[in-house]
C-alpha cells in the first residue's frame, strides 16, 4: 500500500521543509503555497527549517503534530498503515545533509519517499536508510513528525 500524498517539488534547494510540508497539509485539504510556509516554519537559505519549526507550521495551519525522536521503521509503517503522513529528516544521500521527506510505503526491503527533491516515488533500501535517518547535527537521531488531521 502506498499512501497517497500529492506531489511537490521543493521550489529551491533548502525548501524540502515548506515542501513536505505543503504536501502534509495538502493530504488534509489545505493549499498553502511552500512561500507562505518558509515563512511560518521561519526556513532560512542558511539553516533550511528547524524540526521544532516544522511541528509549529503544522499547529499553525490548524492540523495536529507529534514528535517523535528515536522512533523505528515500525513506526513508520504503522502510520502509514493509518493513512497517517510522517515526515522524516534524514541525511540526503547524495549530499550529506539534512533533509526532509514523507515515507509513503515499504516495500521489497525499500522504503519508499514522496521526496522533494528526489521525486513522488524515491526508493531507498531500508537498511541504508535506518544508517541515514538523522538530521545533519545528528541530534535528533531517527526524528518524525506524524501529523494527524
Amino acid at each position: 500500500m502506498l499512501l497517497k500524498i500529492p506531489y511537490e517539488k521543493q521550489k529551491n534547494e533548502y525548501f524540502c521543509g515548506p515542501a513536505t510540508l505543503a504536501m502534509c497539509l495538502k493530504y488534509f485539504g489545505k493549499d498553502i503555497s511552500q512561500e507562505e510556509l518558509a515563512i511560518i516554519a521561519k526556513t532560512t537559505e542558511k539553516e533550511g527549517t528547524a524540526n521544532r519549526e516544522m511541528l509549529n507550521a503544522i499547529l499553525e495551519s490548524g492540523l495536529i503534530g507529534v514528535t517523535k525522536k528515536r522512533a523505528r521503521i515500525k513506526n513508520v509503517k504503522n502510520s502509514i498503515r493509518k493513512k497517517r503522513p510522517v515526515i522524516v529528516n534524514y541525511t540526503e544521500p547524495e549530499g550529506g545533509i539534512g533533509h526532509y521527506a514523507i515515507p509513503i510505503g515499504i516495500k521489497n526491503g525499500k522504503i519508499i519517499l514522496a521526496d522533494p527533491w528526489h521525486g513522488p516515488k524515491f526508493q531507498i533500501n531500508q537498511n541504508q536508510f535506518k544508517k541515514l535517518w538523522l538530521n545533519n547535527s545528528k541530534k535528533s537521531p531517527r526524528w518524525m513528525l506524524k501529523v494527524i488531521k
